[in-house]
């Protein structure tokens, strides 16, 4: 770890430089992108397999220098947020030298009285000069992509054409792959082959949607038969047996349960999205990975949108009642996501900016559920938040990989929900900020292990846990990792009532499920994370 005195001699204007460097080769090649993007063969004489090559090829080229760009920009943005932690720990690091000095000027003071009260305050400056030589490799690292992002695809990839992707395939490779493909080819996959791309990082998200919404109708009657056979053989079971076996009758009753809650799930997907208005996307449906149906809904541009917030809920999550359900209406899940973005929206407009936030909901894991207490997908044990970090890490490496230029890209978890973002985070590096609430751990209580910029990760819980009073059992646990609103390095986000400094009145949060509700602080303090902002409430408190 960093000493104290080697913190007081850091300084952010190279980062500063590095980062308008950065930047500004980053609009050159979003000029060059567009610029070749406009380009049009008028020349109706070349055609042919000739002229088809040349298109791909100039599309990916198009598809390249777009990324490009994006890593270029999110470095520079990265090199930004680096530099202002640097100026907070010096200033803190210098806070605590003259704490020592005062110390040290009391004749009464030994050495060792010295340096054990000024521990915490050491160790606190330490922490955080570590967090950001972990963040400044990590921009480095990123750096490392651009030799790969400036060559060319592979003669494989531009030739592959409408087969099926490799497996092995990265996301940008997969994106190289898709960037290729004429529209006419990548409506043909959408339409013929959607399970080609419906799960798969890289492809855009409107194009996994459209493949998706192709495929409920055909996993619908996968699994429709399986739930109807799993029932009759649990009905039959019930009937023949005079002493039925608990082990035999829970693990029916289990399946049972498992098939319906796919096919119902199913169905409620359908439904919503037959009624959406096409502010909704269906970034992924998986029914045959888990023991759940598994499913990731987008709200707004995700693409396009400056600023997206990607959120885990928690357990008890179903994709039939959390992101949909069965009248056609959006889930708890979606509209807690949709009251930060509102939220989001109304800061935006407050302040006179002109700006896009979009959501995603993911439930790309098996949420653990009171019935499978007794399983491997038990609520207590981090299996399932370990195999949905892994995929969440995915998504958002998906999701900056097809979006247009850099975005300010929020990972956000409630309960266990955020013990899936706390594994994906280790996995990843592309998110930008963290708000977890309700949290029983998200697998550590520092900035360093989770890939982030000391001063990024909000953590909210509702006070006041007496047995009996409001405040927010779970969040007290720190089963997985400790206690994320005992930890120093993060920030708080506002639970109790506050008053705004535009004098609007917000409620508090109780117990465990109000964090996200229309007027809560909670929900402020999340809206002003989503912009840039940071925590308004939470800094008060």
């Amino acid at each position: 770890m960093p000493t104290l005195a080697e913190i007081i001699t850091w300084r952010s204007g190279p980062l500063r430089d590095a980062s308008r460097v950065l930047q500004s080769a980053a609009n050159r090649y979003g000029e060059v992108a567009e610029a070749l993007a406009g380009y049009v063969n008028d020349d109706e004489t070349f055609v042919g397999v000739t002229a088809d090559a040349e298109a791909a090829s100039r599309r990916a080229l198009v598809d390249d220098m777009g990324d490009m760009q994006r890593i270029l920009e999110k470095a520079a943005n990265d090199f930004t947020a680096v530099a202002d932690a640097v100026d907070e720990v010096v200033e803190d690091a210098e806070d605590v030298r003259q704490y020592v000095n005062e110390l040290r000027s009391n004749a009464e003071m030994t050495e060792t009285d010295v340096q054990a009260m000024s521990q915490n305050g050491r160790g606190r400056c330490s922490s955080k000069g570590e967090a950001i030589i972990t963040a400044l490799r990590n921009v480095y690292a990123e750096l490392g992509g651009l030799q790969e992002a400036g060559e060319k695809p592979s003669a494989a990839i531009l030739s592959h054409g409408v087969s099926a992707p490799k497996k092995g395939w990265t996301v940008e490779e997969v994106n190289d792959w898709w960037t290729s493909l004429s529209r006419e080819e990548q409506e043909t996959i959408i339409t013929s082959h959607p399970e080609w791309i419906g799960n798969l990082n890289g492809i855009p998200v409107d194009d996994r949607h459209d493949a998706n919404c192709n495929r409920i109708d055909g996993l619908l009657a996968e699994v429709t038969p399986q739930f109807e056979a799993k029932q009759r053989e649990l009905d039959q079971y019930l009937d023949s047996a005079t002493d039925p076996d608990p082990n035999v009758l829970r693990t029916l009753s289990l399946e049972v349960e498992h098939l319906r809650d796919k096919k119902e799930g199913l169905e409620a997907l359908q439904q919503a999205f037959a009624d959406d208005d096409g502010d909704h996307k269906l970034v992924s449906l998986d029914a045959t990975s888990g023991d759940h149906l598994r499913a990731v809904v987008a709200i707004g541009d995700v693409d396009r949108a400056d600023r997206v917030m990607v959120h885990t809920p928690g357990m008890t999550s179903t994709v039939r009642g959390t992101l949909a359900t069965e009248s056609g209406e959006w889930g708890s899940g979606v509209q807690d996501v949709q009251n930060v973005l509102d939220e989001g929206y109304r800061q935006l407009e407050h302040e006179g900016r002109d700006e896009q936030v979009a959501g995603v909901v993911f439930l790309g894991y098996d949420a653990p559920q009171w019935s499978e207490l007794l399983t491997g997908n038990s609520v207590a044990l981090s299996s399932s938040a370990k195999e949905g970090g892994a995929n969440l890490a995915g998504l958002l490496e998906g999701i900056q990989a097809t979006h247009e230029g850099d975005l300010h890209l929020v990972a956000s978890g409630h309960s266990y929900g955020s013990t899936v973002t706390g594994y994906a985070l280790r996995q990843s590096t592309v998110a930008d900020e963290v708000m977890v609430m309700g949290s029983p751990g998200i697998t550590t209580t520092q900035n360093k292990d989770l890939n982030m910029v000391p001063g990024h990760v909000n953590v909210g819980e509702a006070h006041g846990f007496d047995f009996g009073g409001d405040g927010d059992l779970v969040a007290d646990l720190g089963r997985f990792g400790g206690d994320p609103s005992d930890s120093r390095e993060f920030n708080r986000i506002g639970t109790d009532e506050w008053t705004s400094p535009e004098g609007v009145e917000y409620t508090d949060s109780k117990k465990h499920s109000q964090y996200y509700g229309v007027g809560r602080t909670s929900t402020y303090d999340q809206g002003s994370v989503l912009i840039g902002n940071g925590v308004v409430a939470g800094a008060e408190g």
